[in-house]
């Protein structure tokens, strides 16, 4: 009993330390363009730019606002979401992850489009395979 009063402080004295160094680990801006290798498929990616939670997504002639959602650990590296609202594809989610342990650093995007149904579910009406990116990032 002595030994676990001496080791609960020294755990939480841990654990502060270590989710520290997991929030410093996610980007807080960005930016992320396709690759020029993947335009051979054919399928052109927007690109996107955020600062904190507020994104642009620019695609061919038109930039929409939209929102990074889900910023989370990916292995070693981070994924995250932007939403947005396409005038074509309507509700539309962009996934962005960095392979983990990459050296240089390589990241993946991809698009899921939505249908909203008159109740107000969600269906998946399209999506593009995950391509490659170049992101630039800020910690």
């Amino acid at each position: 009993m002595k030994y676990m009063r001496s080791l609960i402080p020294a755990l939480l004295l841990f654990s502060g330390f270590t989710k520290s160094a997991y929030s410093q680990a996610f980007p807080t801006s960005g930016s992320c363009a396709q690759t020029g290798k993947n335009l051979a498929m054919m399928i052109t990616l927007p690109s996107i730019t955020w600062v904190g939670n507020e994104a642009v997504v620019e695609t061919v002639g038109k930039n929409y606002r939209g929102k990074i959602i889900g910023m989370r650990r990916h292995e070693s590296a981070y994924r995250f979401s932007v939403f947005y609202r396409d005038d074509i594809m309507g509700f539309s989610e962009i996934t962005v992850f960095r392979l983990p342990d990459s050296r240089p650093a390589q990241d993946r995007m991809g698009i899921v489009y939505f249908e909203e149904l008159p109740g107000g579910e969600r269906v998946v009406k399209a999506m593009t395979g995950y391509q490659d990116t170049a992101c630039t990032v800020r910690f």
